[in-house]
């Protein structure tokens, strides 16, 4: 079964409200931050071109450019392209597969290796948990625009 553009685009809705809810109950950040990388993701896919070659790969920047970037409008470019460049250093999609304190080796290496993207000190205590909310702002960011943009593309 191809999977279409509106697939994506209710995967995304879905998957943010999947991640947003593991996050407030607090029981599995793993999961959460997961679901919110790929609420992302999928809202970029629902714009990537049909005519384009598909990117299997999970390169958030890549999946971005031929489509969801053509048509979210100037205003919305800045804010929209800092939230994807976080998402790029927060979430990978092989965090599917991270326990616990794998994921938060995996936030130190990015307190560590990111100047810019470092979380709080404030955060120490709970860096996977800050480090999801940082991934569910940045994910809602691109799909408040892509949901704006969504009734305009899908009539193209």
């Amino acid at each position: 079964m191809d999977t279409r553009p509106e697939h994506y685009f209710e995967a995304s809705r879905e998957r943010l409200e999947t991640a947003r809810r593991l996050y407030e109950e607090g029981r599995d950040y793993v999961a959460a931050t997961y679901f919110a990388g790929l609420a992302l993701e999928s809202m970029l896919r629902a714009f990537y071109p049909s005519e384009a070659l598909f990117d299997a790969r999970h390169d958030l920047g890549r999946i971005a450019q031929p489509g969801f970037n053509n048509v979210i409008g100037e205003r919305s470019r800045e804010p929209v392209g800092a939230a994807i460049s976080e998402a790029m250093v927060r979430w990978r999609n092989d965090i599917r597969y991270y326990s616990a304190p794998l994921l938060n080796a995996f936030v130190r290496t990015i307190n560590r290796d990111h100047p810019t993207w470092r979380l709080s000190r404030g955060a120490e205590k709970n860096i996977a948990k800050e480090n999801c909310r940082r991934l569910l702002e940045a994910a809602a960011t691109v799909i408040n625009v892509g949901v704006l943009k969504w009734k305009s593309f899908a009539n193209d």
